[in-house]
């Protein structure tokens, strides 16, 4: 075999440890992280998820990340459980609205094994109509599962609102009814669209390994084509003054028979690409992230012990985003509560936060990110979706120059431009 043609994109400085990205022929991306631990982290992204589902076959996506470990042209699934569980290998997948991540945490010897079984479920898998009519089942009894749980089915609702009429507007599993169409004929099509070289990045993390091997292989796998269509990224509709239009109605109540009632607060939010991201993605850390002493922590369950448990989340997406603040309460304190997360959105905006505050905020929400660096399944996770969507992997270090350059200043008109009455959108379930 010739030697193969590799394209470096990009390579970190030299240090003891960092990652070299390829791109090769086919068009697929190739990134590889180099450390010194016995356990290595292999994996595809895979840049399509719920939002390329047709409007047909809600949930299809989910449904092939379920079908890939059901057979390929060359195994059947009990081939596929015992090829990677013999040598202690973990085999997941995922699905989210916008991407697939295929990956396996393995023994470092084994990483032959593990890169041919994972190619062939990404670029062979057959969709036995046997075994999907037995996953069907499950994904059924899934779907049913999550509709039991309101504090569950809550966050699907808010973005089918907030999101009506686009692609990100539907859940990830689907429904009932979308799903018992789905055959094993729709699953091939969607993988013939999305599971292409061109939509796709390899990631490795672990011990180094032989690059020249691993591209032959993979360009035995992902022959050089002309480009391929895919499923398109999700669309959603066009800013009107800088903003996401609002659905008609901006509070919505479901009866259920529960003795807790659930609320969500929230708004669209920046996009991956929307230069504020970094900035509200600390704000949002300081309002109500996973810190105890965020502020709607101790001002709702500290303070007035007004609710079980209060959370805040932002959700960036390729051309969109939302924020949402999520909490848990009687109905004799909803009034008070929903006061008070108010209140405190309204701080953000009016009373601008000293210098030592962002100090210490900034502090805290680094520390979190080495904690999250300790996990290094969680990090060669990043890893990938960093790369698919930016073309590069931001070292701890780079993310800690990005975060020092926020300013008081900056994170009010932040929460002004996010916080605005006009923006919020309200869900309760009691």
């Amino acid at each position: 075999m010739a030697p193969l043609p590799t394209t470096v994109l990009e390579t970190t400085p030299s240090s003891a440890q960092c990652y070299h990205s390829y791109l090769l022929p086919s068009g697929l991306r190739v990134v590889i992280y180099t450390d010194d631990n016995p356990v290595s982290y292999a994996g595809y992204f895979i840049g399509a998820g719920s939002a390329n589902d047709p409007l047909r076959f809600h949930g299809v996506a989910h449904f092939a990340e379920h079908m890939l470990f059901k057979g390929t042209k060359r195994r059947n699934a009990r081939q596929i459980i015992n090829r990677m569980e013999e040598v202690g290998a973990d085999f997941n997948a995922f699905t989210t609205k916008e991407d697939t991540f295929v990956y396996t945490a393995f023994p470092y010897a084994y990483f032959s094994r593990v890169l041919d079984m994972m190619t062939d479920v990404v670029c062979n898998s057959s969709c036995p109509e046997e075994e999907l009519l037995k996953e069907r089942e499950v994904i059924i009894e899934e779907i049913n599962s999550y509709l039991d749980s309101p504090a569950d089915r809550i966050f699907d609702e808010y973005e089918n609102l907030l999101f009506h009429g686009t692609p990100l507007g539907h859940n990830i599993l689907g429904t009932v009814q979308s799903v018992e169409r789905i055959n094993s004929e729709a699953v091939r099509h969607y993988m013939r669209g999305a599971y292409i070289p061109q939509n796709m990045v390899f990631c490795y993390r672990g011990k180094p390994i032989d690059n020249k091997r691993l591209f032959e292989f993979l360009q035995l796998h992902f022959p050089a084509t002309p480009p391929q269509e895919h499923n398109p990224s999700s669309v959603i509709p066009a800013k009107k003054n800088g903003y996401y239009p609002m659905p008609l109605k901006r509070e919505v109540s479901h009866r259920y028979k529960t003795y807790q009632v659930h609320r969500i607060i929230g708004c669209h939010a920046y996009s991956m690409k929307d230069e504020g991201r970094i900035g509200l993605t600390l704000l949002n850390n300081i309002l109500g992230g996973r810190g105890m002493n965020s502020r709607l922590n101790l001002a709702l369950r500290e303070d007035e012990g007004l609710v079980y448990t209060v959370e805040s989340g932002f959700y960036p997406y390729r051309n969109a985003g939302f924020l949402s603040i999520y909490f848990g309460t009687t109905k004799e304190k909803l009034n008070r509560a929903t006061q008070v997360v108010k209140k405190e959105m309204e701080r953000l905006k009016t009373e601008r936060i000293t210098d030592e505050a962002l100090r210490t905020a900034k502090r805290q929400f680094l520390g979190q990110l080495t904690v999250q660096d300790d996990s290094r399944e969680s990090c060669f996770l990043e890893m990938g979706k960093s790369f698919y969507y930016f073309g590069l992997y931001n070292t701890p270090e780079q993310v800690e120059l990005q975060i020092e350059k926020l300013t008081p200043a900056i994170l009010q008109q932040i929460a002004c431009d996010t916080f605005r009455d006009e923006k919020l959108l309200v869900l309760t379930y009691y």
